[in-house]
């Protein structure tokens, strides 16, 4: 199909008969990126309209998973022991993939940062001051100041042991930094074992909705931590509070 020739009804089959049947969030996704191919394609003269634009979009339901300081602790001990392998003390004993979980989760919620920024976080980026991230899509650049904690889980990633010298702070036995996919797997793996023992599943990405719900609970901006640059998508997008508090107006 050309690209003059695709019209809003064929984005709408896609949206909600096709792909969108079976993923909707997904299929969301995939015409936003559509859309933003379009407008460069407008902008090049190459079409004159974009199909994608007013187009009805499946509806999303806002995550509520709120994880609590106790589950996280708790979490995060569970991946240092290498929990997941509790069943085989061969592999277990061999095995650190756990430690290396625990790590990055520490790193997300104390940063406030994506898990891509996350597994990408490369020693150059560790100052004096704290780690700089770089600036994100449209968002800012973000110096996260040193606290004891942070800086306790860095000098522990600094210890990883690897085959090479790594510069990520995350890296794997050889000292590769994990692809996102590589990463989920491990997640996964360790996920499922969690929930065996009785807890509540939970996403990487509801570390950073917590990191920004305990912000906002402290009354801190949000935004200084994620890079936004307005407080509005943090507000939007990752404030899990499930009740909303506030003083008497007199």
């Amino acid at each position: 199909m050309q690209p003059k020739d695709l019209q809003p009804h064929h984005v709408w089959a896609y949206l909600h008969k096709f792909r969108g049947k079976v993923a909707p969030v997904r299929a969301n996704r995939e015409v936003s990126f559509l859309q933003a191919a379009f407008n460069w394609a407008r902008g090049q003269g190459i079409v004159r309209d974009n199909p994608c634009v007013g187009v009805q979009r499946n509806e999303e339901e806002s995550r509520t998973r709120m994880i609590t300081d106790v589950e996280l602790d708790a979490f995060v001990e569970f991946c240092r022991s290498n929990g997941h392998l509790k069943n085989d003390s061969e592999r277990k004993e061999s095995s650190d993939a756990g430690l290396r979980i625990a790590l990055a989760a520490r790193i997300a919620y104390l940063t406030g940062k994506a898990q891509a920024q996350v597994l990408r976080l490369h020693k150059t980026q560790i100052t004096d001051e704290g780690i700089l991230f770089g600036q994100r899509k449209r968002g800012a650049a973000t110096l996260v100041e040193w606290t004891p904690i942070l800086r306790g889980i860095v000098e522990e990633c600094k210890a990883l042991p690897s085959k090479t010298t790594s510069m990520y702070l995350i890296h794997s036995r050889v000292g590769q930094p994990y692809s996102s996919q590589g990463f989920k797997a491990m997640w996964q793996r360790l996920m499922k074992e969690w929930v065996e023992q009785g807890n509540e599943r939970f996403t990487f990405h509801d570390l950073r909705a917590k990191a920004v719900t305990d912000l906002i609970e402290d009354g801190r901006k949000a935004s200084e931590l994620t890079g936004h640059r307005t407080e509005s998508i943090p507000a939007k997008v990752y404030d899990r509070r499930a009740v909303r508090k506030s003083k008497a107006v007199k």
